[in-house]
């Protein structure tokens, strides 16, 4: 269900994130103009097999098996919030009132973001979405200065930078014109693959130890490498490119998109974390966060490649 209210030229939307916005749209007429895209932000949400937002590793265990256990969890989490944090937004604005320099230090926490988090590919267009999130960054870092926010302002800017990431994404894909539609369509199916062959001949990939308390790998290793290669079973792994290795290889999101396909159709690129997404998150204790990552059978594409050749 989707709540849409306009006021004074102004589109407020509420979504539940179950399915995509603007697929609602395209199938009573023409998608509309670019600036309504901006202030109807669609950001995809990772859902769990139980189609809510409780995907952890030990959830079934701590929220519930069924979805009764489930609503109770949430509803126990609502009263116990009420009852020990109190109302966030009263505590910030009654810090906020107070505050002379508070204007000063929201810009320059909304400097701080925007630093952080580049636009992809330098899209101009996107400089309008950069600065709602960047807002929302530097307020939730101004609720950490003032102690109402119990976080750490590192891992909430990354966390609202892969949001933005993600939302992003989807609108270059939407949006792409004529011209990046066109180029590269003169290379084959079979040149695609061959040449995303010879780049992951090239590529880094930094191996992970099983045992990985005995024997770390260094952040700046892994920063500089193109993708891991993680064990799963004992003499098997995984072999995982990083997303912004992908993203510098192939910058336009038409070529990007139709090599994904490809691979995905002849299963040389595993599933994403959801049906409409070719990559999922990885956690890499190394770097102390999540990184979005192509799962890849290489063996399956040299043998493709091989035989094709």
């Amino acid at each position: 269900m989707r709540n849409i209210n306009k006021k004074k030229n102004a589109t407020y939307t509420l979504s539940t994130s179950e399915d995509p916005l603007w697929e609602q749209l395209d199938r009573y007429g023409p998608r509309g103009i670019r600036g309504e895209e901006v202030r109807m932000i669609d950001v995809p949400a990772c859902v769990s097999d139980m189609r809510d937002i409780f995907d952890g590793e030990h959830a079934q265990a701590k929220v519930g098996e069924t979805v009764e256990q489930r609503c109770r969890f949430v509803e126990d989490q609502e009263r116990l919030t009420k009852t020990y944090q109190g109302e966030a937004l009263r505590a910030y604005l009654a810090k906020r009132a107070c505050d002379k320099t508070a204007k000063a230090t929201l810009k320059r926490y909304m400097k701080e973001y925007t630093d952080h988090a580049p636009l992809p590919g330098q899209q101009r267009w996107l400089g309008r979405i950069q600065r709602l999130f960047a807002a929302v960054y530097a307020g939730a870092a101004q609720a950490i200065d003032y102690g109402v926010l119990p976080w750490g302002k590192k891992r909430t800017l990354t966390a609202i930078r892969a949001c933005m990431a993600d939302a992003m994404e989807k609108l270059i894909a939407n949006s792409a014109d004529d011209c990046e539609r066109g180029r590269g369509s003169g290379q084959s199916d079979q040149s695609m693959l061959a040449e995303f062959n010879l780049r992951l001949d090239g590529a880094t990939f930094v191996r992970l130890n099983r045992n990985r308390r005995k024997k770390k790998v260094s952040a700046t290793r892994l920063t500089a490498a193109d993708g891991v290669i993680r064990p799963t079973k004992p003499r098997k792994c995984e072999y995982l490119l990083f997303g912004r290795t992908m993203k510098a290889w192939y910058p336009e999101v038409s070529a990007r998109q139709r090599l994904t396909k490809l691979l995905r159709s002849h299963r040389i690129l595993k599933g994403g974390r959801r049906a409409d997404t070719n990559t999922r998150q990885v956690l890499i204790a190394e770097l102390g966060t999540k990184v979005p990552c192509y799962g890849l059978v290489r063996k399956r594409l040299k043998g493709f490649v091989t035989n094709v050749q």
